[in-house]
C-alpha cells in the first residue's frame, strides 16, 4: 500500500507542475516580468550606443579671421620689435599701428560678447 500511496503522491505533484506550466502559459503578466529585466538590458544598450554619427559639425567659431588677424598681428608686432634694423625708419610707426590695430580688434570682439 506504501508503493500506491507514494505512486499517488508523485503522480499527484506531476500533475499540479503541469497546470503550473500551462497557466504560466496563459498569463501574459508573468511572461512580461520575467522579460522586464531583459528589455531594461535592451533598452539601456540602444540608450547608451555613441550619437557621434548622427550630430552635426560644431558650429564655426565667430568672427574667425578676426581672430586669425589679431594673432598674425601680434607675431609681426614682436618681428619689429626684434627686427636688426629699422625698415627705412618706419619700424616705430609700424609697430604704435599695428598695437592700435590689435587693439580696435580686441575691442570690436569684446563689444561683440556684450
Amino acid at each position: 500500500m506504501e508503493g500506491t500511496g507514494a505512486r499517488h503522491r508523485t503522480l499527484k505533484f506531476s500533475h499540479h507542475t503541469d497546470d503550473d506550466k500551462m497557466h504560466q502559459e496563459r498569463n501574459p503578466m508573468k511572461n512580461l516580468l520575467k522579460s522586464l529585466p531583459w528589455l531594461a538590458l535592451m533598452t539601456l544598450a540602444l540608450v547608451s550606443v555613441p550619437r557621434s554619427a548622427n550630430t552635426a559639425p560644431p558650429p564655426p567659431e565667430p568672427h574667425r579671421h578676426i581672430h586669425a588677424a589679431i594673432g598674425e598681428l601680434r607675431e609681426a608686432e614682436g618681428e619689429l620689435r626684434t627686427a636688426a634694423h629699422d625698415f627705412c625708419g618706419h619700424r616705430k610707426a609700424a609697430m604704435e599701428i599695428t598695437h592700435r590695430a590689435i587693439k580696435q580688434l580686441q575691442e570690436a570682439l569684446d563689444c561683440d560678447r556684450h
